[in-house]
């Protein structure tokens, strides 16, 4: 900038000029796209991938007093990345309503289906999973343990940060689209008929496709079992506003499947779920307002029982 010249020429230039808020931005954006169809927009930026280099696998089950950390498998990945396929979210629509079934897919994520598996118990065994939280950057002390048995209608256990225990047959809350075991076997296996027990679920939301992305992250985060784990898949398949994005990493560095989706309320925001390429078991997630979790998994013998790392 020239030395000479005189800034308070600029600004009177510009008095009447508002400043630019994030509506205001999001609003000429949401214009621009609807004059152009969208050609020459160039897509808000993502967060740059992890460049962790320490990626686990997943272990196989030996023999029964065989106990490790699960972690994720490297896998070659072909999945291609949606960021030209789904929108960006904005506000949510004016009609606050899920819409039906789309006649096809918005996104892949229901190609994760295809890679579903569960890890599989012994009789009188228990699946470990541990899922470790940060908030803002900063490491809880300690993590979220649980212990599901391989009958899982039987006694579960978790036990949180703070060391208080909880026992539940056949999983933990009473609510619709919580991991539980009741939950697990009412759930239709059929996408479109989850889809529209979800839409009517949350029809009275305000962001119902942002509820909905929620309801099945918390399924999912849950250890859903391989035929409903899929199925949930698909019907992420078909919800907008979603990003698939492979060559993602957990904050602990393993590699993963990135599903994301992002809104504006207020404040540029996004729930992003990260899926081992290998199981399509939930490993991490980055949720609203700089919160981030990983989960391990590993086989054990006994219910309470922490595997070594």
């Amino acid at each position: 900038m020239p030395d000479d010249l005189d800034l308070n020429v600029v600004r009177g230039l510009r008095a009447d000029v508002p400043e630019m808020s994030e509506q205001a931005f999001e609003d000429g954006r949401a214009q621009l796209v609807a004059a152009t169809e969208g050609k020459g927009v160039v897509p808000l930026p993502r967060r740059p991938p992890r460049k962790q280099s320490f990626r686990g696998r997943l272990l196989p089950v030996a023999a029964a007093a065989t106990v490790a950390i699960a972690g994720a498998g490297v896998a070659a990945v072909t999945l291609a990345g949606d960021e030209g396929k789904a929108p960006v979210a904005g506000t949510a629509p004016e009609s606050h309503v899920l819409p039906p079934l789309p006649a096809e897919p918005l996104n892949r994520a229901g190609e994760l289906a295809d890679r579903v598996r569960d890890i599989q118990l012994a009789p009188g065994q228990y699946l470990y999973l541990e899922k470790q939280e940060w908030d803002h950057g900063r490491k809880h002390d300690k993590p979220t343990r649980t212990w599901i048995p391989k009958d899982r209608s039987a006694d579960w256990l978790a036990i949180s940060p703070e060391g208080n225990e909880a026992h539940s047959a056949g999983g933990f809350g009473v609510g619709e689209f919580l991991p539980n075991q009741g939950n697990f076997e009412r759930l239709p296996r059929d996408p479109k008929a989850l889809y529209e027990l979800l839409r009517h679920q949350v029809g009275s939301h305000e962001d119902p496709a942002r509820t909905a992305f929620e309801q099945i992250v918390t399924l999912l985060s849950g250890a859903a079992p391989e035929p409903l784990r899929a199925t949930l898949y698909r019907v992420l398949g078909y919800l907008p506003q979603l990003t698939v994005t492979p060559g993602a990493f957990t904050k602990d560095g393993r590699s993963a499947i990135s599903i994301e989706m992002r809104w504006v309320d207020g404040h540029r925001s996004s729930t992003e779920l990260l899926v081992d390429p290998d199981t399509g078991l939930v490993i991490g997630q980055h949720g609203r307002y700089e919160t981030e979790s990983t989960i391990r998994y590993a086989v054990v013998d006994r219910m309470g029982q922490v595997p070594p790392r």
